[in-house]
C-alpha cells in the first residue's frame, strides 16, 4: 500500500471547525488504512492501493462534503515526494534569502502552473511577501511579519485558476521527519 498525505484547504480557519477525529473517521469510512492526523490544519496522512491520485482526492472531496456540509480542497503527495519537496527548500529563494525572511511557505498545487499562470504569480510579489513556482509547488517567502500581508488566497487561486494550500515549510519538515518515505 502506498502512503499519501492530504493536505485540505481552509480547515479551522474562517469559522471552519473541524476536530481532527472526525477528519479520520471521514477518511476510514471510504476505506483508507493507517490514518493520521498531524495538527490542526488539516494533514491527513493514510494508505491506499496504489491508485490514480485524482480518483483518491474526488473520493476525499465527495466524503467531506458528505460529512462537513461544504467544499473542502484537496491537495495530495506521495510520501516520497513529500521527501523531495523537503529537499527543495531553496530551489527558488537562496538559502541567504530565505535566513533572512520572517518565513517560507509552500503552496501545494494538483499540476504543474502553465507560463501564464507562472507569470501571473508574479504580480503577487509586494514588500511583504515573493512568490516563486517549481514544479508543482507556489513558494512563497515572507519578508516581514504574516500580519502586514495583504496577500489573498482566493485571488491567487483566481489567477493561476487552481486549487492551493499554502504550509509554513517547517510543517512540511515535520511530516517528512515523522512520516519518511518507506524503504
Amino acid at each position: 500500500m502506498q502512503r499519501y498525505i492530504a493536505f485540505l484547504r481552509a480547515v479551522n480557519v474562517g469559522g471552519r471547525v473541524v476536530k481532527m477525529a472526525q477528519l479520520k473517521a471521514t477518511f476510514e469510512s471510504v476505506g483508507f488504512a493507517n490514518v493520521e492526523t498531524f495538527i490542526a490544519s488539516g494533514n491527513v496522512i493514510f494508505s491506499a492501493r496504489t491508485a490514480a491520485i485524482p480518483v483518491i482526492v474526488r473520493k476525499i472531496e465527495r466524503a467531506l462534503l458528505d460529512n462537513l456540509g461544504y467544499e473542502v480542497a484537496v491537495l495530495i503527495r506521495t510520501d516520497s515526494e513529500l521527501a523531495a519537496l523537503a529537499t527543495r527548500k531553496y530551489a527558488v529563494f537562496s538559502e541567504t534569502e530565505v535566513a533572512a525572511a520572517h518565513s517560507l511557505s509552500v503552496g501545494l498545487l494538483h499540476d504543474r502552473p502553465d507560463k501564464s499562470a507562472a507569470s501571473a504569480l508574479a504580480t503577487f510579489n509586494t514588500d511583504v511577501e515573493r512568490f516563486g513556482t517549481h514544479d508543482r509547488e507556489i513558494y512563497m517567502l515572507m519578508l516581514q511579519p504574516t500580519a502586514q500581508s495583504t496577500f489573498s488566497i482566493k485571488k491567487l487561486e483566481k489567477a493561476l485558476q487552481a486549487d492551493t494550500t499554502f504550509r509554513n515549510f517547517n510543517t512540511i519538515e515535520r511530516l517528512v521527519k515523522k512520516y519518511p518515505p518507506a524503504a
